[in-house]
């Protein structure tokens, strides 16, 4: 494996953490700290994806979600 494939592969876990670790905040209803983990995610992937790529516009949903959920609770 070239070292560009290591860290491209090593990247792409970290991406998968963050959004695993999102989604487990937005299940127990953690919704300030699911959305900031939401924003990391969305800072990657628009640097490295794109602002059109479709898994940075499933983020952003993912984000409107949670601020209506935010919203909801208030």
């Amino acid at each position: 494996m070239s070292a560009l494939s290591a860290s491209t592969s090593n990247n792409s876990s970290n991406l998968q953490q963050l959004k695993d670790e999102a989604i487990a905040l937005e299940a127990s209803k953690d919704y300030h700290e699911a959305y900031a983990k939401y924003e990391e995610v969305d800072v990657i992937q628009q640097a490295t994806l794109g602002p059109a790529h479709a898994d940075t516009m499933e983020t952003l949903m993912s984000m409107d979600k949670v601020i209506e959920k935010i919203k909801y609770w208030l």
